[in-house]
């Protein structure tokens, strides 16, 4: 399985000093997929399994935030930083990724990896 270690070992040993340096960032992406994509890739790898997805608003999370504590805490400040724009995972379409730096490279999308668990 392809993974971020050995993409990154490959690319810092393979490309000019002076192109590592002009990248700023390396986007990385083996599939782009929504929550509800997901959810049906992983019951579809494993039959009989039911997901129940439940939403929060912004509001609601800035809320739970207030707590400071708890896996409700954790999962809260995850939906405010990327509602925020502080986490990016959509790299995908226009702006692409890193992905064709390293030749023959090809990430594990979440439909194998959900597969494989």
């Amino acid at each position: 399985m392809p993974d971020l270690g050995s993409f990154l070992g490959q690319l810092l040993t393979s490309l000019p000093a002076s192109q590592l340096t002009q990248l700023g960032q390396v986007a990385v992406e083996g599939s782009h997929s929504t929550t509800a994509q997901t959810i049906v890739y992983y019951e579809k790898s494993h039959p009989g399994s039911k997901v129940e997805l439940t939403t929060t608003s912004i509001d609601e999370a800035e809320a739970v935030l207030k707590d400071k504590e708890g896996m409700d805490f954790f999962l809260s400040t995850l939906k405010v930083l990327f509602a925020q724009g502080f986490v990016d995972v959509t790299r995908g379409g226009e702006r692409g990724t890193s992905n064709h730096l390293v030749p023959g490279w090809k990430p594990t999308t979440v439909e194998e990896f959900l597969s494989r668990l």
